[in-house]
């Protein structure tokens, strides 16, 4: 049996499955001046019926009523067969979500579904209209808007019915081929894990457990600067010889070695409240509250540069700027403003500070976020037992 009298008997199957939605292609009765028929797809739904203008048109003769598709295709018009197909596909995928999610399926709500943008039997759709309605700030819709553009690359089109944990593997291997990390992959399947909870919330029934996708560690492996290479950046800092626009943006990264303060949160700081002993701040990515005390050196990285916290550059430019700067004064390790961030936690440790009192300092929820760091030195730690060989 061929592929298209499989789809065929697919389509009646799935008729017969969803006694109560009717649909069928049939050509309008007006013949153009090209002689040609508009195909017309009719879906009926408990006794009512809606015709849909498919915008495709045929010549009679070219018509099968039996398979209600064209008899042979012609490069004139195109892969019309295929669209028909992908049409019964997305009436199927709607009736199924609601046969799913135990829903009423009427005419009005299969028309609303069919014609609307961000349909709820797609998943990809939901996942965007989720992102859009509920982040607010700016570097985490970004994040997940990548997440969901990779997804779309995969599958143009995702009803819910196709999610499962089989699937879940499959993109993962997808993933893996596209040359992404492990950590990377696992945050992927992680953010994506959270948007199908949402639709579970909201009364889409899959048929798995969603606590079976276990998306894994999305730590990775804490990059930090030593304390030589932070001096080192510090005394070209505070030299004539820097560029203006390396000064500020090496002056942003620097904070953030002295506080651990995440780049969202150093680009929301203004000069002027940075006099007080205290500095209260509100974090961007947890909204939690967070009082900072600046150390003196970090005091005298600010009076160092007027523009510093008066003017702004965006974290891809400042990330740009570091990479120019460890290029230029010879420090082959890789350079961003979140790394400054880890520099800080490491080194916090490294000098004996105490983990609880980190963990308060970082802003994390979890301890066992704050402890990586403590695992980290522990390696180096590991490594002197090399100093009593001979």
């Amino acid at each position: 049996m061929n592929k298209k009298n499989d789809l065929f008997l697919l389509e009646i199957n799935s008729k017969r499955l969803c006694n109560n939605m009717k649909t069928r292609f049939y050509l309008h009765d007006y013949l153009n001046s090209n002689g040609e028929k508009q195909i017309i797809f009719s879906v009926s739904i408990s006794g009512k019926r809606k015709r849909i203008y498919t915008g495709y048109f045929c010549k009679p003769e070219e018509w099968n009523k039996k398979t209600q598709r064209l008899k042979h295709e012609s490069n004139q018009h195109g892969p019309i067969n295929l669209i028909l197909d992908n049409i019964i596909s997305k009436a199927i995928d709607i009736r199924t979500f609601f046969a799913l999610s135990k829903k009423e399926l009427t005419l009005e709500k299969f028309e609303r579904e069919y014609f609307n943008a961000t349909p709820s039997h797609d998943f990809n759709s939901f996942m965007i209209s989720r992102i859009n309605e509920t982040i607010d700030n700016p570097n985490t819709k970004k994040k997940h808007k990548s997440i969901h553009k990779k997804l779309k690359e995969y599958k143009e089109t995702i009803p819910f019915n196709v999610i499962s944990l089989d699937f879940i593997y499959e993109y993962r291997r997808h993933l893996s081929r596209l040359g992404n990390c492990p950590t990377t992959i696992n945050s992927n399947i992680k953010i994506i894990k959270q948007y199908l909870i949402d639709a579970q919330r909201k009364g889409v029934i899959f048929p798995f457990n969603i606590d079976e996708i276990k998306p894994g560690s999305t730590t990775g492996n804490r990059v930090s600067l030593t304390k030589e290479q932070v001096n080192k950046l510090k005394a070209f800092y505070f030299s004539e010889f820097i560029r203006d626009n390396w000064k500020l943006s090496l002056g942003y990264f620097l904070i953030a070695c002295y506080t651990g303060l995440r780049v969202s949160d150093v680009l929301q700081l203004k000069r002027v409240n940075l006099y007080s002993e205290t500095i209260p701040i509100k974090t961007v990515k947890n909204k939690k509250l967070l009082n900072i005390k600046l150390n003196n050196t970090a005091r005298s990285i600010i009076e160092h540069s007027p523009n510093l916290f008066n003017q702004f550059y965006t974290e891809q430019t400042i990330n740009k700027h570091l990479k120019e700067i460890a290029q230029n004064i010879g420090i082959k390790r890789k350079m961003t403003m979140h790394i400054g961030r880890h520099t800080f936690a490491t080194a916090y440790i490294k000098a004996g500070g105490d983990v609880m009192y980190l963990q308060k300092l970082l802003g994390h929820s979890k301890l066992d976020t704050t402890l990586i760091y403590t695992h980290i030195t522990e390696d180096d730690a590991n490594e002197t037992v090399f100093l009593l060989d001979d």
